[in-house]
C-alpha cells in the first residue's frame, strides 16, 4: 500500500513539473516571438515639452536612479519634476541636491499632500508640458523608453509602459515574467 501511494505521488509530482515547464516554455517562446516584431513607430527624440513627474516619499536613497535615467533618455526637450511630501526631510534635501542639474526640478505637495495621485495631480496642474509621463522613483527608465512612448502618444491619449525590477534570484524574474506575460495576453484577449 505505501508503495502504491508514493508511485501515484511521484507521478503526480512529475506530472505537476512537465506541465509547468511546458507552461514556462510556451511563454518564453509567445513572448519572444512577440518582443521581436518591430515598432509599428518611429521614436519621436523632439515632439514637443514632456515633464516626466516623479512623486517621491521615502525614497531619499534610491531617487538618483530615476533622476540619472531620465537625464541619460533621448528624448531631448525633457524636464524632470520630483514632487516631494513637504514633511518628509530627508528625500526633500536629496530631490533638492538634484535639482541643482540642469532640467531637474524639486516641487514640494502642498496643494494634495498625502497621497502620490495628489502629487502627480499637483504637479500636472502645475506645468504646461505638451506630455506628461510618471516614474517611480527608483526606476531605472531606458534612454530609448521616452521617444517610443512620445510616438505612440500621437495616435493614442495614454501609453502605459512596465519597468522591470531587479529580481533578485532566477524565481522572482521568473514570477515577474509571466505575470507580464500573462497581464498582456488577458488585455489582448478581451
Amino acid at each position: 500500500l505505501l508503495n502504491t501511494v508514493l508511485t501515484i505521488a511521484l507521478l503526480q509530482a512529475e506530472f505537476a513539473m512537465l506541465s509547468f515547464a511546458a507552461f514556462i516554455l510556451a511563454s518564453a517562446l509567445v513572448f519572444l516571438a512577440w518582443s521581436a516584431r518591430p515598432c509599428p513607430h518611429e521614436p519621436a527624440t523632439d515632439s514637443g515639452s514632456l515633464t516626466a513627474i516623479i512623486p517621491v516619499y521615502r525614497d531619499a536613497n534610491v531617487l538618483h536612479r530615476s533622476v540619472q535615467s531620465l537625464r541619460d533618455s533621448e528624448y531631448e526637450n525633457l524636464d524632470i519634476c520630483i514632487v516631494c511630501e513637504p514633511h518628509d526631510s530627508a528625500t526633500r534635501r536629496r530631490a533638492e541636491e538634484l535639482s541643482e542639474l540642469n532640467g531637474v526640478d524639486c516641487l514640494i505637495n502642498t496643494k494634495r499632500p498625502g497621497s502620490k495621485a495628489g502629487a502627480i495631480n499637483y504637479a500636472v496642474a502645475e506645468t504646461d508640458s505638451d506630455f506628461i509621463s510618471v516614474h517611480d522613483a527608483d526606476e531605472l527608465i531606458d534612454a530609448w523608453f521616452l521617444p517610443k512612448a512620445v510616438a505612440k502618444l500621437r495616435t493614442n491619449a495614454v501609453v502605459q509602459g512596465r519597468t522591470i525590477p531587479e529580481p533578485s534570484g532566477f524565481i522572482e524574474s521568473l514570477a515577474y515574467s509571466e505575470s507580464v506575460l500573462l497581464s498582456y495576453f488577458h488585455r489582448r484577449a478581451r
